[in-house]
């Protein structure tokens, strides 16, 4: 998550696109290449982790801090 938080401060991209991005690195490949070799496949799938990660981290940031808010109310249970 260290990096994340680096590549965050340093860059800013947008959350929605990488979210939106991430499955594009594995299906234009596929499309337009279907005979990749196994080191480009890791590759793009440690790519596609990394933007999916980066997304739901960001968003966890943000819903800690109050910038977004969640669509449900917690209930503290004080039994």
């Amino acid at each position: 998550m260290k990096v994340i938080r680096k590549v965050r401060r340093k860059y800013q991209p947008n959350r929605w696109l990488v979210g939106f991005i991430g499955p594009f690195i594995l299906i234009i490949p596929t499309i337009l290449f279907p005979n990749l070799p196994f080191l480009v496949w890791a590759l793009l799938a440690i790519i596609f982790c990394w933007t999916n990660i980066y997304f739901f981290e960001t968003t966890r940031e943000m819903l800690d801090s109050g910038k977004i808010k969640t669509g449900f109310k917690h209930q503290n249970k004080s039994t």
